[in-house]
C-alpha cells in the first residue's frame, strides 16, 4: 500500500495556497449547511432547499463559457485574489442581513447565485496556477493533495457546522466563514509574485518553441 506523501508542501507558495484554501473551504462547507438550515427555518418547506441547486446552476450557464478564457488570459493569482475578496463580501452581506433580521429566502437565493458566479471564475484559475507553484515531478502529488483537502473539508465542515448550530446558532457560522476567507487572501498576497511571473514566461517560451 502506497504511503500518503506531502512532498508538494515543501514549496512555499503551494503551501500557502493549500493551507489557505483548506481552512477557507471548511468555512464554506460550514456555511452550506447553515444556509440549508436557515432556509428551512424561514420557509418550513423542503422544496425551498431544492431551489438552492437551481440558484447555484443558473449563474454557471453564462460563466462556463468565459471563466476558462479569463483564467488563460489574465494573471491567475489576481483572479483568485479578486474572487476570494468578492466571496468574502457575499458572506459579509449574509452577516449584515442576518444580524439586522432582514434576511429572506429570496435574498439567500440571490447571494447563493452570486457566490456560485464568483466561484466559477475562481476554480479554473486555481487549477491552472498549481503547475506554476511546484516542479513537474511533484505536480501529481500537488493535485492529489488538493483533491484530498477538497474531500476532507466536505467532512469536517458539515460536522463543525452541526456542532455550532446546536451550541451557538447560525450567526456564528457566517462570521467564521468570513474569517476563514481572510486566511486564503493573506496566503495569496504572500505568494511570490515575481517567481510566478518568471515561471509563466518560461512556460510560454517552451510552448512557443514547440
Amino acid at each position: 500500500m502506497k504511503k500518503l506523501s506531502f512532498v508538494a508542501l515543501k514549496y512555499r507558495d503551494f503551501r500557502l495556497l493549500f493551507l489557505g484554501l483548506f481552512i477557507s473551504r471548511i468555512g464554506s462547507e460550514m456555511q452550506v449547511v447553515a444556509v440549508i438550515w436557515h432556509l428551512y427555518l424561514l420557509t418550513n418547506s423542503p422544496l425551498s432547499i431544492g431551489y438552492i441547486g437551481l440558484a447555484r446552476f443558473i449563474p454557471l450557464l453564462p460563466a462556463s463559457f468565459i471563466a476558462g478564457v479569463v483564467a488563460d488570459k489574465y494573471d491567475r493569482r489576481t483572479i483568485m485574489l479578486i474572487s476570494q475578496i468578492l466571496l468574502t463580501l457575499v458572506t459579509m452581506i449574509f452577516i449584515l442581513l442576518v444580524f439586522t433580521s432582514q434576511i429572506t429566502p429570496m435574498m439567500i437565493y440571490i447571494l447563493i447565485g452570486v457566490n456560485s458566479l464568483v466561484a466559477s471564475f475562481d476554480s479554473p484559475a486555481r487549477q491552472a496556477i498549481i503547475p506554476h507553484l511546484v516542479e513537474k515531478k511533484d505536480l501529481l502529488n500537488a493535485i492529489s493533495l488538493m483533491t484530498l483537502f477538497w474531500h476532507t473539508s466536505k467532512v469536517i465542515g458539515p460536522a463543525f457546522a452541526g456542532l455550532l448550530i446546536a451550541s451557538s446558532g447560525l450567526n456564528s457560522i457566517y462570521v467564521i466563514n468570513a474569517l476563514t476567507f481572510t486566511v486564503v487572501i493573506v496566503g495569496i498576497l504572500m505568494m511570490n509574485k515575481k517567481e510566478f511571473v518568471v515561471k509563466e514566461i518560461v512556460s510560454f517560451n517552451i510552448k512557443t518553441v514547440k
